[in-house]
Formats: structure tokens, sequence, C-alpha cells
């Protein structure tokens, strides 16, 4: 019976080594996880920012467009029969 329980012994613990080293990746793959999620926010708020900061120039140099796009509504006015030369 000694040998048989050194085997299930022996089984038993690598069962239990494999599930540890289970457990790890599980946690692994978490931590990743959490480390992309939070870059991933920093990266959408660090864009705000930067909109904000144009917007905010913007109204400064007083442009009549909104938000990021359209910065001036009247566009360039010119007629054909302006003076050519």
């Amino acid at each position: 019976m000694g040998v048989g329980t050194a085997i299930a012994t022996a089984v038993i613990g690598a069962m239990a080594s494999g599930y540890g080293a289970y457990k790890e990746r599980q946690a692994a793959k978490k931590e990743q996880t959490l480390q992309r999620n939070a870059l991933e926010e920093q990266k959408r708020e660090a864009l705000q920012r930067r909109k904000n900061m144009i917007d905010a120039q913007r109204e400064q140099l007083g442009g009549t467009g909104t938000g990021t796009r359209g910065y001036s509504t009247a566009g360039i006015k010119a007629s054909i029969g302006d003076k050519l030369g």
C-alpha cells in the first residue's frame, strides 16, 4: 500500500499544482484587463482635455463654430466678377 499511497499523493499534488497554475494565469489575465481598462480611460480623458483646450482656444479667437469641428460657418466668399487684374 505504500506505493499506491505514494502514487495517489503524487497525482493529487500534480492536480493541485496544475490548479494553482490555472489560478495564477486567471489572476494574470484579470490584472492585464484591469491595466488595459485603466490605460483606455487615461487615453479618453487626455482626448477630452485636448478637445476642451481646442474649444477654449477657438472661443478666445472669436470663432463662430461650435465644438471641435466647423470653425467658420461663413467660409470664403468671393465672386467671379471681382478684380482679377
